[in-house]
């Protein structure tokens, strides 16, 4: 490794990407695959009041769903951050409130890729805003609108350790200085986002996940769990710009 330090490293993973060699979710075709689109929020916290969905839908729709629809699916599976931390209760669409701009309110399902975009811009939801609070310092803050009501505010975990006498080493310490560190967001832009294929084999039950994610062990876990389907018939290949 010494020798590769401060000397450029020439990629080795470019030439198929930039001659359209590589391999993404969106390259998968299957015989009879359908496509979903997924209407969102624009509201970082609001109640669902309603939902319309059109009463004539072209013959290529399969199916539309709401978070009402899906509720039996779920709770979804949450890591949790730490023993006794706050766990929210996650659905695979939004259930009568947003918590945040994006969450998913409904999809559409249809055999063609463009259909379903069509017919969710003609899914109307009518949102009633709720406050909402953007910076994490002022969500701590008593009587912050919480994003989850029923978890009472907006701290998942108060975690703290100490070892030895902290007390008297702050008192015999020739200076002691207190500051309150900013770090910025993660922000990172992959190439393809989070899209994933599904393929279901109804004979053997196996059902073959083809996901853009860097953890297929813990979301074929995750599939098991919100499924309610044996792990050892749960496929997932991660496709990640291979």
């Amino acid at each position: 490794m010494g020798m590769l330090v401060g000397k450029p490293v020439k990629r080795i993973e470019d030439p198929k990407l930039i001659t359209g060699g590589g391999c993404y979710v969106a390259d998968i075709k299957l015989p009879r695959m359908f496509y979903m689109h997924v209407v969102r929020s624009p509201h970082p916290n609001a109640i669902i009041k309603h939902i319309g969905i059109p009463d004539h839908l072209p013959k290529d729709v399969v199916a539309v769903y709401t978070g009402r629809d899906l509720r039996d699916i779920g709770p979804l599976p949450v890591e949790e951050v730490e023993e006794g931390s706050k766990t929210p209760r996650q659905y695979p669409l939004a259930v009568d409130r947003v918590r945040y701009a994006g969450e998913a309110v409904a999809a559409i399902v249809a055999e063609d890729e463009y259909v379903a975009r069509d017919v969710a811009e003609l899914v109307s939801v009518e949102y009633q805003p709720l406050p909402a609070v953007v910076d994490p310092l002022k969500a701590i803050e008593p009587g912050s609108t919480p994003v989850h009501y029923d978890l009472g505010d907006n701290i998942c975990l108060r975690w703290r350790r100490r070892y030895g006498d902290v007390a008297g080493a702050f008192a015999s310490s020739y200076e002691t200085v207190a500051l309150k560190l900013r770090i910025q967001r993660l922000a990172p832009t992959p190439m393809e986002t989070r899209g994933i294929m599904a393929s279901y084999d109804r004979p053997t039950g196996l059902l073959t996940v083809c996901s853009s994610t860097q953890s297929p062990h813990s979301l074929r876990e995750w599939l098991s769990e919100a499924l309610n389907h044996p792990e050892n018939l749960v496929r997932v290949i991660g496709i990640w710009r291979r």
